[in-house]
């Protein structure tokens, strides 16, 4: 059972950034919220493990130029990231990235096109948001 919560919480996920990828990021950020419910669900609502998919929800609200929805998500994950991980974590800065794009956006609106060249939303087989894109 928790097997099948897992494997739904990663193939929403991945499901969400192909839907982001093609341009469908509105049923990107449907898929994004279910993988978050199930991964809270099997490991908690403060594990690292749904700090990948909240910065990925978050990438998905800037796409769509609306920081305000993404902030919240940004900010719990470096949140939970700062606690379980240090304030100095590389992962932690990956995060910080995140808050700093969705800050600047919601001071120039007029600049949210630039969304899709910061920091990569995808995590790597480690769950951190690193450099790529």
């Amino acid at each position: 059972v928790l097997a099948g919560v897992t494997g739904g919480a990663g193939a929403r996920g991945r499901a969400g950034q192909a839907l982001k990828r093609l341009g469908d990021t509105s049923k990107g950020i449907a898929l994004y919220e279910r993988a978050l419910q199930l991964q809270e669900e099997l490991t908690g609502q403060h594990s690292l493990e749904v700090v990948p998919i909240l910065v990925n929800l978050a990438a998905a609200h800037l796409a769509l130029a609306s920081p305000a929805a993404a902030q919240p998500h940004i900010e719990r994950g470096l949140a939970i990231r700062t606690k379980e991980l240090g304030a100095d974590h590389q992962q932690t800065a990956a995060v910080k990235k995140w808050l700093d794009k969705c800050r600047a956006q919601l001071s120039n609106p007029t600049a949210a096109g630039a969304t899709a060249s910061g920091p990569a939303a995808t995590p790597n087989t480690r769950g951190s948001e690193g450099g790529g894109g």
